[in-house]
């Protein structure tokens, strides 16, 4: 498996590209050709035309899901490749539909909770480790239904012992309530930490989330229905409506910002059960590197960890993001998008943007152009 996040963003598609599947290859050399259409020169990046730039940036989203097979599925791969294929052959409709559904799955819009909210007030707490929920507490909130962000977010800590999952760092109110044997104050790193979901969840079932983000939801779910995920849809909406343990993890707000803008991520190690290699754009924080390996361990049997299969797809999706250049657009559309007043709106108008701003693949617009 190789590494991405050392490489420079963007990356055009190899020409040595290997895989079983004929009609896979086919869909590659699709995308090559189309490349070298767009940018017959390899012009330095990026483009001065910026229709160019967009377009380049949607072959390459589709160029690069097909080498992501370690990460996707068999029959993701091959449904990628049957839309490509599709567009190639003249079904525009049909592939300017799957290419906008595909980018929305590489772009950084994940529910985010709500603003963390504050522990109760520990003035009158009896014990400086109180903090900590007891047996009893955790039976009851797992049987809550549905259950809350605030339950989901109690039962992630006490799953990760009140730590980040990646370094082990303290929740900074958690360490302001813990003592040492002779009763000093925690002398150990802490920060303020907050949980963050790998995949959004299904629509219709967050019972947090605004009417407009859960139609963006919709569209991230769509896609990943064609691409033969639909165990992982059954299983996120029929856990508690949606509040699944196995799709959260507790991390340090400057890793949650990195996760979010797909600049952070992890990817599991073969054959090794809850092991990760960390993958970072940047130098990663908290004295973490990238490619160090990380277990993530739960305090308490019953409550599970992350999902695998959820961080391989998500491990994809941020890999196509930078090798496609997408990461870059999404930025400068977050930016533009800064100014609006209006929060809620947030999901729906990116995905309006995108649609907008990231056209279709147009194979036969360039097609024609060939003739």
């Amino acid at each position: 498996m190789s590494r991405v996040d050392n490489l420079p963003s963007p990356q055009p598609l190899e020409p040595d590209f290997a895989h079983p599947a004929s009609d896979v290859v086919s869909a590659y050399t699709t995308c090559r050709l189309a490349e070298r259409l767009v940018d017959p020169m390899h012009a330095p990046w990026p483009p001065k035309d910026e229709t160019a730039r967009l377009k380049l940036v949607n072959i390459r989203i589709l160029g690069h899901l097909l080498c992501q097979f370690q990460f996707l599925s068999e029959r993701a791969v091959s449904e990628v490749a049957r839309a490509i294929l599709a567009c190639r052959n003249g079904s525009t409709g049909a592939g300017e539909v799957n290419v906008e559904e595909l980018s929305k799955l590489v772009r950084k819009f994940a529910p985010r909770f709500p603003e963390r909210e504050e522990h109760d007030d520990h003035s009158s707490s009896p014990s400086p480790t109180s903090f900590r929920l007891t047996e009893d507490e955790v039976n009851e909130m797992l049987l809550e239904t549905p259950m809350s962000d605030r339950t989901l977010r109690k039962l992630a800590m006490r799953r990760e012992d009140y730590r980040c999952i990646a370094t082990r760092i303290l929740d900074y109110t958690c360490a302001l309530r813990v003592r040492t044997p002779n009763g000093g104050m925690y002398d150990g790193d802490a920060e303020c930490l907050d949980i963050c979901r790998i995949l959004p969840n299904p629509p219709n079932t967050d019972l947090e989330q605004g009417e407009k983000a859960c139609e963006s939801c919709a569209g991230v779910y769509g896609v990943l229905s064609s691409l033969g995920y639909t165990d992982i849809i059954g299983r996120l909406a029929t856990t508690n409506q949606g509040q699944s343990l196995e799709n959260v993890m507790v991390l340090t707000r400057s890793l949650l910002r990195r996760f979010n803008a797909l600049d952070l991520w992890f990817e599991p190690i073969e054959d090794i059960p809850n092991c990760y290699r960390v993958c970072s754009i940047l130098k990663p924080p908290h004295k973490l590197t990238k490619g160090q390996q990380v277990t993530f361990r739960s305090t308490d049997p019953r409550l599970p960890l992350p999902n695998r299969e959820f961080l391989h797809i998500r491990a994809a999706c941020c890999r196509v993001a930078h090798l496609s250049g997408a990461s870059d657009i999404f930025r400068e559309l977050e930016s533009a998008m800064a100014s609006d007043p209006d929060p809620a709106a947030d999901a729906a108008e990116f995905a309006k943007a995108l649609h907008a701003h990231l056209e279709g693949l147009s194979f036969t617009r360039a097609r024609a152009a060939n003739n």
